[in-house]
């Protein structure tokens, strides 16, 4: 059902991937992206001066893919390291996603298909806390909703960037699940 109302949509995502010493979980991060079932992307890894393996990783990575593009930089940060993404990207959408991050199969499907069903210009997805011992789902919403309002937006955008659970849902927002 999804893979159906997916091949009438034109769309790309620009994944921008900030990279610092993480040579135990950027192939992890990078196949998982590769291995998802929406291909229209690209995969922007930025090296963020890593002095460990990771941009030897990340160069072996791009070897073996056309879409990941590899960008050395000097370690300025995570948030430099993003803008520098954003400003290569040329996707119809952007998404981020950490060093450390691996996403689930189909992750980028349902997020484009909520995209295009409520007409929103920004979607976000739960995640899967792993540590050694278990693995956790974790939503960073109270509910499901659906805004306008700028000013939520940015709320739940600072909210998310440091990856903290949001119960706040907006009085101008409508639930959407």
């Amino acid at each position: 059902m999804v893979g159906d109302n997916m091949k009438s949509i034109s769309i790309s995502i620009s994944i921008i991937v900030p990279v610092y010493n993480s040579e135990k979980t950027i192939l992890n991060c990078i196949r998982s992206i590769q291995n998802q079932d929406f291909h229209d992307i690209e995969i922007i890894i930025i090296d963020d001066g890593s002095t460990d393996d990771s941009a030897c990783i990340c160069d072996e990575l791009k070897e073996s893919d056309p879409r990941i593009n590899v960008i050395h930089k000097a370690n300025e940060g995570v948030s430099k390291a993003r803008n520098t993404g954003i400003q290569l990207a040329k996707g119809t959408y952007i998404a981020f996603v950490d060093s450390d991050d691996y996403l689930p199969q189909g992750a980028y499907k349902k997020l484009i298909l909520a995209t295009n069903n409520e007409a929103a210009e920004v979607v976000i997805g739960d995640v899967y806390q792993v540590t050694d011992h278990e693995k956790k789902y974790v939503r960073l919403f109270k509910n499901n909703f659906i805004t306008t309002d700028k000013n939520v937006i940015r709320q739940v955008a600072k909210t998310t960037l440091y990856k903290r659970y949001c119960p706040y849902i907006p009085d101008a927002g409508i639930g959407v699940g």
